[in-house]
């Protein structure tokens, strides 16, 4: 029986074929026990997936433009949203080929060099990538944390150094992770019976695929890559919102007492506000398109697969993965009230409004003889260098 475990498939694929090894590189075309899977396969990898990745180009192109030509996204959150778009670009790429060529409307060149790309690099770079962008919402999702439950004691670790630092540790740990991919297939010549001539095929390699320790690893890299982030960005997110709901009750409570000084304007401010919406838009969208593929990997046996039911299941799971990829800049327009009009200044030269900046305020430290600090604006908003932190009798317990 061949497989058609795609798409959760680069990441599930070379992983849950780990448990049932077959080539999925002949899903498409061989004969399977329902002649609705090869017309559903058909449909699922000829059409839906290559337009959700050609969206997913433009989208993170676009992405890509906004955030590194626009000055205010800087901050040290959007250091991880850079780079996380980076990651989603390669995944759409890296795709499009590996989705078109499995399809009958595809012929790609069967050369002993393309098949040790397939055999050797493909899956490595795609899950690489995937694994990148998972990752980096955790980052994301921790430095919020971090930044609006432990503002006091966490803003000098906040800095765009270490957040890149961390960005590069990601990359270099998510590649070193899927090394084994290098061995999980092998080149394997074929001669053509019409034509006399030697073919070149990526087949699994059954030697590496029946070991023990592979399957393992599967199981351990998708637990790093694909359910600790889910469960980590769950419970970040609302340690966040119930740290930021505090801190509006507490505001509140404050103004009506007294005036409200700069220091308590830190409390909630409106680039916090507009960051935490965002962020929860980056872990919903991650969340609901990742988590029908965690789902496959855990049901994925033989029996299930000889389901009509199961292949619905799963190209599902695999588009909405695929999906997971395509869809952020779309997500961040509708989410991000800074991200359109950043957007609008980089590609439609609009001024800004001055109705969304906030005046530059000074912050002090309760010391009448120390030197003010100067809060950024809303709009050019930097938080790692704005002291947005109560003060001692004002913080939030956590």
């Amino acid at each position: 029986m061949n497989t058609t475990i795609y798409g959760t498939a680069v990441a599930m694929a070379a992983d849950a074929t780990a448990m049932m090894p077959n080539d999925a590189a002949t899903a498409l075309t061989s004969s399977g026990p329902d002649e609705r899977i090869k017309t559903l396969n058909f449909y699922s990898y000829t059409f839906i997936m290559p337009i959700i990745c050609l969206f997913g180009l433009v989208g993170n192109s676009l992405n890509l433009v906004v955030l590194w030509r626009s000055k205010s996204l800087q901050t040290v959150s959007y250091i991880y949203i850079r780079w996380m778009a980076v990651a989603d670009l390669f995944v759409m790429t890296l795709m499009i080929p590996f989705v078109l060529i499995k399809t009958p409307i595809v012929h790609m060149p069967a050369t002993v060099h393309m098949a040790r790309y397939q055999a050797h690099i493909q899956l490595l770079v795609i899950n690489g990538f995937i694994s990148i962008s998972n990752i980096l919402v955790v980052a994301l999702a921790l430095d919020r944390w971090l930044a609006i439950c432990h503002a006091t004691k966490t803003q000098s670790m906040r800095t765009h150094s270490s957040a890149r630092k961390v960005v590069v540790f990601i990359y270099i740990g998510a590649f070193v992770l899927h090394i084994p991919y290098i061995f999980y297939r092998q080149v394997q010549p074929q001669m053509e019976m019409e034509s006399n001539e030697t073919t070149y095929r990526a087949g699994f390699n059954q030697e590496v695929t029946d070991n023990v320790w592979f399957t393992l690893w599967t199981w351990v890299k998708e637990t790093i890559t694909k359910f600790i982030p889910i469960c980590a960005s769950l419970v970040l997110n609302y340690r966040i919102c119930v740290v930021y709901t505090q801190r509006q009750k507490k505001l509140r409570e404050l103004r009506g007492k007294r005036p409200v000084s700069v220091q308590d304007r830190g409390m909630g401010g409106r680039s916090d506000r507009r960051l935490m919406y965002l962020l929860f838009c980056i872990v919903m969208v991650f969340i609901v398109c990742t988590v029908p593929a965690a789902l496959a990997i855990i049901l994925h046996n033989k029996q299930r697969y000889e389901r009509y039911s199961f292949h619905v299941f799963m190209c599902v799971a695999n588009s909405m993965e695929i999906l997971n990829f395509a869809i952020n800049f779309y997500a961040y327009s509708v989410a991000s009230t800074d991200f359109r009009r950043n957007f609008r200044q980089v590609f439609c030269k609009d001024k800004v409004d001055p109705e969304d900046l906030e005046s530059s305020v000074c912050l002090h430290n309760g010391s009448s003889n120390k030197t003010a600090q100067c809060a950024l604006s809303t709009y050019e908003n930097d938080d790692e260098n704005a002291t947005l932190s109560l003060s001692e009798n004002d913080e939030v317990a956590l």
